[in-house]
């Protein structure tokens, strides 16, 4: 396969060399020669300490533009950030693992984001869901993960994908229906989950902050809000407005942030 631009990795004395251990690794242009479109990317890899099958992975979801990844990672990705990567990408090869996954190529469009919000994130909680979204991109097919997903996810602070997660499990499980005083259920019925609720199944105090959460995860589309007129049965009538769910959007994202075995959290 020709490398995408034909570079090639070469030691400093100017000698072709599969893995280099200096502290930077120097490209060559070859020309026509056929190379190896990941050398770069196994190199820099490498010299983060990742494992090889982790580097096999990185290699595969980068397809042919694993040379350009490899020296954006060097230039762009530095000490505390790739160690970042390195956390997240070893997870997602871990999860393939679990699935019994072969990964596929990622385009870069998609690939490019996923490693970038990888390298910012610090926090374990949100380094997982990192690793579920980039496993779900190299299992799935070329558009299984959109390019917008690396950035709703870069916004979320950990309450947030708290809370997206228990909407998602609320929804699954279904919702508690009302009871009338004199028993049985409340017309209408249910529409979504209501912040009370949230606030227990949370474990958060601080109602403020709770709706803090739901204000940004509104505004990156991925809740609805119980509309104000709706219909049951055929018949329209007028809502409080109180309940929440997740929107499409919200539904298709949280599960390509979640481990397979564990689509609810």
């Amino acid at each position: 396969m020709q490398a995408l631009c034909g570079w090639r990795t070469l030691a400093p004395n100017g000698a072709s060399h599969s893995l280099i251990q200096s502290s930077a690794p120097v490209l060559h242009r070859e020309g026509t020669e056929m190379v190896d479109p990941g050398t770069a990317l196994v190199t820099v890899a490498a010299m983060m300490g990742l494992r090889p099958v982790v580097q096999d992975f990185l290699k595969r979801v980068a397809g042919p533009a694993g040379d350009e990844l490899g020296e954006w990672i060097r230039e762009s990705v530095h000490e505390y950030r790739t160690r970042n990567v390195a956390i997240i990408a070893t997870r997602a090869a871990e999860i393939l693992a679990e699935r019994n996954s072969t990964p596929r190529e990622i385009p870069l469009r998609t690939l490019l984001p996923l490693l970038e919000g990888a390298a910012n994130e610090d926090q374990a909680d949100l380094q997982e869901r990192w690793a579920a979204l980039l496993a779900t991109a190299a299992a799935g097919e070329p558009d299984s993960v959109a390019p917008l997903y690396a950035h709703i996810l870069s916004q979320l602070m950990p309450l947030d994908a708290r809370l997206l997660a228990e909407l998602s499990r609320s929804e699954a499980a279904g919702w508690p229906p009302d009871v009338a005083p004199q028993g049985g259920p409340v017309w209408p019925p249910r529409w979504g989950a209501r912040s009370p609720e949230l606030l227990t199944a949370l474990d958060v105090a601080d109602s403020e902050r709770l709706e803090v959460s739901i204000t940004t995860v509104r505004a990156l589309g991925l809740v609805d809000t119980e509309p104000v007129v709706r219909s049951d049965s055929d018949i329209s009538f007028f809502s409080d407005a109180s309940e929440l769910r997740l929107s499409p959007l919200g539904r298709r994202f949280v599960s390509a942030c979640s481990h397979p075995t564990n689509r609810g959290g």
